[in-house]
């Protein structure tokens, strides 16, 4: 990841105050961190930062939307993001162990400081976790296809355990394991 100059915001001589910035993030945006799950997006980051005298709060929103592979049937599917989330700056030569995701402590002797990996963070953070398109969206061959390998279980769960305890009165055990496999069936 090399650092681009869009996303270092040098607060050292701006006013006390709210101050705002936008980005334009595009794929070129991912390919920098050699993130490659997304084809396509077209993504406007707004950051409102409240510049105070010993911290800095930003606000970031994060609108638009970007195109991935769909889980079930890996066909392009377009998301929308919308989203919004808060990262605190704390200026101090004091680090402070915090177990505070939210809060990021900086030298006071710093003069700018880099969004880039909050941006990153924030927008994959946005993206759900299970992408997959609306019902009846998906393309129905690949699903039709998936469904040719799935392996139905046997609905009648008693009937393997009886199954499994004879087999193991089968086989030659040895009796100090014999304990150790009836404690685990009666787990399950």
């Amino acid at each position: 990841m090399s650092k681009r100059n869009e996303f270092i915001i040098q607060y050292s001589g701006l006013n006390l105050g709210v101050h705002t910035y936008e980005f334009e993030i595009g794929k070129s945006f991912f390919e920098s961190f050699d993130y490659d799950e997304i084809e396509h997006c077209q993504i406007k980051v707004t950051m409102k930062m409240d510049k105070s005298a010993a911290m800095l709060v930003l606000d970031f929103v994060i609108g638009g939307t970007v195109t991935l592979q769909c889980d079930l049937c890996l066909e392009d599917l377009e998301m929308e993001l919308s989203d919004e989330f808060r990262q605190i700056i704390k200026i101090s030569d004091y680090a402070e162990p915090d177990d505070n995701d939210e809060i990021v402590v900086v030298p006071s002797a710093e003069y700018e400081i880099d969004v880039t990996k909050f941006i990153y963070d924030f927008v994959l953070l946005s993206i759900p976790l299970k992408k997959k398109h609306k019902e009846g969206e998906c393309n129905e061959e690949a699903l039709e296809k998936l469904k040719s390998y799935l392996v139905e279980e046997n609905p009648d769960e008693e009937t393997d355990e009886i199954d499994e305890n004879e087999n193991i009165k089968k086989e030659n055990i040895d009796p100090r394991w014999q304990a150790l496999i009836n404690l685990k069936n009666k787990e399950n």
